[in-house]
């Protein structure tokens, strides 16, 4: 019998994919009607970039912060992420709403508030394109992950992956290398190369270490002083 937590993922996947679809037959009877397209094509491409971006900071946050054996936080957000360093292929055999479950509960809210705000035309047009294309790459996050961790996919997600419009298993297998440090972001992985380049998470942790030690984990303790892996053009 499914427990409750497994129903309300369920629900919330039913009705995210029923927004969705609702919200993209509203934009694109806008596009025809308003002449959007320009507009709307601008805001899913920074959404893309965003949702891999936020990919890689909750990746960040669990490998990073917190216990994994404290508390509920531990349990249920550090611990899985702690796990998935030792057994990488563990996450394949996932089933799809145990993949995407808690993603669809996350993407829910803002993308029904989305359709409550918008209109036909006007900035509140295109904030809830935005809303609803981040919530539809959000909700494909883990899939991708998933997919990058698989021995074989679909031909047409190969083919994703091979145009890097999905995140590649080559590119995703550097995070995997030890101490785990670089390569978070793991829907397209666009959004890798500038926040390693950048030292983004190295800066984040920098300052958790001054102010608030005790959040980071042990192994982000041991690695502070191990150089980063140097990252190639073109990962």
């Amino acid at each position: 019998m499914p427990t409750a937590h497994r129903v309300f993922e369920v629900t919330a996947l039913v009705l995210t994919v029923i927004l969705l679809a609702w919200m993209g037959v509203r934009v694109a009877r806008a596009i025809g009607t308003q002449g959007h397209g320009f507009g709307v094509a601008t805001a899913v491409l920074v959404a893309y970039l965003l949702a891999d971006l936020v990919s890689g900071i909750v990746h960040w946050m669990g490998d990073t912060l917190g216990d994994e054996n404290a508390g509920w936080f531990g349990a249920a957000f550090s611990q899985p992420f702690r796990e998935h360093h030792k057994d990488p292929r563990a996450i394949a055999v996932h089933a799809f709403v145990e993949t995407n479950g808690n993603n669809g509960i996350v993407a829910l809210p803002p993308l029904l508030a989305a359709h409550l705000w918008m209109t036909p035309t006007g900035p509140r047009f295109y904030l809830a394109a935005f809303v609803a294309a981040l919530a539809l790459f959000g909700l494909a996050t883990n899939q991708c992950h998933k997919w990058a961790h698989s021995w074989r996919v679909p031909r047409i997600v190969s083919l994703l992956q091979r145009s890097r419009l999905i995140i590649a298993p080559g590119h995703h297998d550097r995070h995997h290398e030890w101490p785990h440090r670089t390569h978070y972001c793991v829907l397209s992985g666009w959004m890798n190369a500038a926040a390693d380049r950048l030292r983004f998470f190295r800066a984040v942790e920098h300052i958790i270490r001054h102010t608030r030690p005790s959040w980071l984990n042990k192994d982000s303790r041991v690695a502070e002083g191990a150089s980063l892996p140097r990252i190639h053009p073109g990962t």
